[in-house]
């Protein structure tokens, strides 16, 4: 009987001690990583070539734009602190050549492209590249989108 006694009374010993114990309800964890900078360019719906199609332009006359738009949305992310160049540029420094010529008199029509958004370009004929640098990470960290749109005449 003796036995039983001391083992209640060491249980309430022992429970007495959990109770009045203190708790802290937070825990606080340190967390490091380093994070790669990283800048691109992405087409949003998946393609990396688009084919842009104005039509037969023999029948339209030469005064008369022809707007193509939108061509897919294209996604600039940048998180480099140093901020990105953007550069769009034309192989034919901005004409559309004929099928199987290299331009020329006869053979090329002038186009121009334009893209919308806060980060987009003024309608302009890429006969040299169009650059524009823009600094700091902050606006591109989630990525900007713009919409490309391409103007020719018949």
């Amino acid at each position: 009987m003796i036995k039983k006694v001391l083992l209640v009374g060491g249980a309430s010993v022992f429970m007495a001690g959990v109770a009045s114990a203190q708790v802290d309800p937070s825990i606080d964890y340190s967390l490091n990583a380093e994070v790669a900078s990283v800048c691109g360019v992405a087409f949003a719906d998946g393609f990396t070539v688009t084919t842009v199609d104005f039509g037969t332009l023999s029948d339209i006359d030469t005064s008369t734009e022809i707007e193509v738009d939108p061509q897919g949305s294209i996604a600039f992310i940048c998180n480099d602190p140093d901020g990105l160049t953007r550069t769009f540029e034309s192989a034919n420094a901005g004409f559309l050549f004929r099928d199987g010529t290299s331009g020329g008199p006869g053979n090329q029509i002038p186009y121009t492209v334009s893209s919308s958004g806060g980060f987009g370009i003024p309608q302009t004929r890429l006969t040299s590249p169009a650059t524009q640098s823009f600094g700091g990470p902050t606006a591109f960290a989630n990525g900007q989108n713009t919409n490309p749109v391409f103007f020719v005449n018949g």
